[in-house]
């Protein structure tokens, strides 16, 4: 009995066997491929590797475009800064001229009651021809 058991057992797996292989059969074949398939990747491969260096080029010139703009904005700073120290210096200068101017314009009276200009030596002249040229922004000459 044994070996009728044996075979039965032999027979039911070698058929169990042979129906599975036939199920099987589509999910272990593989697909073919042929060149329109190689050719389709490559297409897909090539069209990625553009974008990316598309995308790349892009970024890389947002970035030389915003250090230009920003070397740009220091440049522009710095001058406002330079005309900002040049009006300081020529607002300084008229007030000056126009205290000296004040100060000149003041009566002086004498001991015997005449008027006379508080200011006539050459010091004040030199001071006040000093500020009008520095003004008008002609060459000085310094002592």
């Amino acid at each position: 009995m044994s070996m009728d058991t044996i075979l039965i057992i032999r027979d039911s797996v070698a058929s169990c066997v042979n129906k599975t292989a036939e199920i099987c059969k589509p999910c272990v074949k593989e697909a073919e491929t042929n060149w329109l398939d190689v050719l389709i990747v490559g297409i897909i491969c090539a069209t990625i590797i553009i974008i990316v260096i598309k995308v790349t080029c892009r970024y890389f010139k947002l970035r030389e475009a915003e250090r230009e703009a920003q070397q740009k904005v220091a440049g522009n700073k710095r001058n406002n800064e330079i005309d900002d120290r040049e009006w300081k210096q020529m607002a300084d200068l008229k007030d000056r001229l126009l205290s000296l101017q004040k100060d000149c314009a003041e009566i002086k009276y004498d001991d015997h009651g005449n008027p006379c200009p508080k200011y006539e030596d050459n010091a004040y002249k030199d001071y006040r021809n000093t500020l009008v040229k520095m003004i008008n922004k002609e060459k000085v000459d310094v002592l």
